[in-house]
């Protein structure tokens, strides 16, 4: 159903940025972290590390292109001090940590000895057991010494960027990655025992074909993955100069790129996996298909999850927190970042408290991704004028059952969360 795919956000937090309005203070902020700080539950932290080596243009990350692993060293000193003012306002004691997720960029980026700073500041009691803990892995950047790193601090996730493995495709956006080395990283991955194996895959680039595509998941799902992020090329090349540097940057128009999505959703499917939504595959037999099963499946600025804290605190350039119902977001600018922290050890750019009406939107989008039966409040009901006409076409089309008083997703419907959340959107009634 065509008539359904179009650009928009993910919805993995909301509102957008562009509506936050930048009304809590400084100490605001701090008196809410330090109220919404619960020991038993702990902290989910964000890292993000922005360096790579070299720039893939299909990229939408806050990256820095370098080869020079120095500035890895320096970066590290950054976390530290930024890590240290918010344990110093958050609680009197040691923080309680639930998970770690390390993002980029290319967390590999840094070397073993930076790794191990970062993991003895955050853990100075030695390693603890995480509820959660992935590392995002460039299979062409990383070592056994790094893996066995990860595993010895609780990692259970390693999150492989796989994007394609046809060559013409890969060349094209400037990623020269072997299937071999893909292969040596998941061995490496299974021999350490690591909790689950996750595979990112994007549709929409240039070259791809139906064929090639299947070609590229016959081989993946022989490794047997057990999470599949599968993402529509976010084609932004007015915002990301990068996708523009180098070759074919004329993506597949929207029928091809539909087709491309349904291809790689049957072969899935066809392997019993799981799909919650949003681009998310899930093997049945592992903590994420039972978190299905249960219908507590979690989601966040990262991903999904078996479980998830009410504090999500990131660190780093451009890193995104959400606290409650407070959102804030660092520095983007790496060198900004990196002097703010020098100055004052912190680098909070701009923040957000959602509205009560945002807050019951949120939430509504976390249940609809697990599976839950939802209602519609008339305080919502009213801000989007349009719902009862696109409900009707979501039942007559068979994504929705039920009525505004108590609907969830159909099966079908899983494959249009996102055109689901945008008519809830009520900053975007337009759409509507």
């Amino acid at each position: 159903m065509l008539k359904y795919h179009s650009p928009g956000s993910r919805y993995s937090y909301f509102p957008s940025v562009s509506y936050w309005k930048n009304s809590v203070s400084q100490n605001g902020l701090i008196s809410h972290l330090q109220k919404s700080y619960n020991p038993k539950q702990g902290i989910d932290l964000y890292i993000h590390i922005p360096f790579c080596e070299s720039l893939c243009t299909f990229c939408g990350c806050n990256i820095k292109i370098t080869k020079n692993h120095k500035e890895g060293i320096s970066y590290v000193d950054s976390l530290e001090k930024e890590w240290n003012f918010f344990k110093e306002n958050i609680t009197d004691q040691e923080p309680k940590i639930s998970s770690v997720y390390l993002g980029g960029g290319t967390p590999t980026f840094l070397s073993e000895k930076s790794l191990a700073k970062l993991f003895s500041f955050l853990f100075p009691n030695g390693p603890q057991k995480l509820k959660e803990g992935t590392v995002e892995i460039d299979p062409r950047f990383v070592t056994l010494e790094k893996l066995k790193l990860f595993k010895k601090y609780g990692i259970k996730r390693i999150s492989i960027g796989v994007q394609d493995l046809d060559i013409d495709v890969l060349e094209n956006v400037n990623r020269k990655q072997s299937k071999e080395k893909l292969v040596k990283v998941v061995d490496l991955a299974k021999d350490l025992d690591f909790e689950e194996i996750a595979f990112d895959l994007i549709y929409g680039l240039p070259f791809q074909s139906v064929s090639s595509l299947e070609k590229t998941f016959e081989y993946l799902l022989e490794l047997s993955p057990d999470l599949i992020a599968f993402y529509s090329l976010a084609n932004v090349p007015w915002q990301k100069k990068g996708q523009k540097a180098f070759g074919n940057f004329s993506p597949p128009g929207l029928e091809d790129k539909f087709a491309l999505y349904l291809k790689g959703k049957q072969l899935l499917e066809s392997k019993n996996y799981y799909h919650p939504g949003m681009g998310f595959f899930i093997k049945p037999e592992g903590r994420l298909g039972k978190a299905f099963e249960e219908k507590s499946l979690k989601r966040n600025m990262m991903g999904i999850y078996s479980g998830k804290s009410n504090f999500l605190l990131g660190l780093g350039v451009s890193a995104m927190s959400q606290v409650n119902d407070v959102y804030f977001q660092n520095e983007r600018i790496l060198e900004k970042y990196i002097f703010e922290i020098d100055k004052k050890s912190f680098a909070i750019w701009r923040n957000h408290k959602q509205s009560n009406k945002e807050n019951i939107t949120q939430n509504i989008y976390e249940d609809l991704i697990a599976g839950h039966n939802c209602k519609l409040p008339k305080s919502l009901i009213k801000d989007l004028p349009s719902i009862e006409n696109w409900f009707h076409s979501f039942q007559k089309d068979e994504i929705l059952e039920g009525s505004l008083n108590s609907f969830k997703v159909t099966k079908k419907g899983k494959d249009y969360l996102k055109n689901i959340y945008q008519t809830l959107d009520h900053h975007k009634a337009s759409y509507i």
